[in-house]
């Protein structure tokens, strides 16, 4: 029995979490604007204790300096350093989720699919299996992240009915 297989995603490789931080996209399905989970996971992932802040400060130094020019980091006359190193690390949260969109849309169809066929109790041929991976490739080229992320959801509904019913 053949099973639809996620992507790996292309990780920036910096920081240990990138992953998890990118696999928490899955979590979120609505009315939600795909740049507003971007935005939510980014900065839920920023660390917020001062010893986790300055864990990974000489790593991310180029997001440091790219949020500073980019305006993210307040660099007023009341210089806090903690806040300037989290806008690095914001910035460089949202480089890993916006570099992933598809393959992150990729998985969330994929999930969604997958969890039909293990509901249904349905078997897969590899025939059927390739066609369904070059539907869902197909469709991730249409999504970008102004989309709600229910659209994820009314594709994988699409493939369900066309594929699978």
């Amino acid at each position: 029995m053949a099973e639809l297989t996620i992507r790996e995603y292309d990780l920036i490789g910096i920081l240990e979490d990138e992953s998890d931080v990118l696999e928490r996209f899955e979590e979120f399905s609505g009315t939600q604007y795909i740049c507003d989970i971007f935005h939510e996971i980014s900065d839920g992932a920023v660390p917020i204790y001062t010893n986790d802040i300055w864990k990974n400060v000489s790593d991310i130094k180029e997001y440091i300096e790219n949020a500073i020019k980019e305006g993210l980091a307040d660099t007023s006359s009341k210089l806090n350093l903690d806040n300037i190193f989290q806008s690095g690390y914001y910035l460089y949260y949202s480089e890993a989720l916006n570099n992933n969109l598809e393959n992150l849309v990729y998985n969330k169809i994929v999930s969604e699919i997958n969890e039909f066929i293990a509901k249904h109790d349905i078997e897969l041929t590899e025939e059927k299996a390739e066609e369904i991976d070059n539907e869902i490739n197909i469709k991730c080229t249409e999504v970008d992240n102004n989309d709600y992320i229910e659209y994820c959801e009314e594709i994988a509904s699409e493939i369900i009915e066309e594929y699978l019913k």
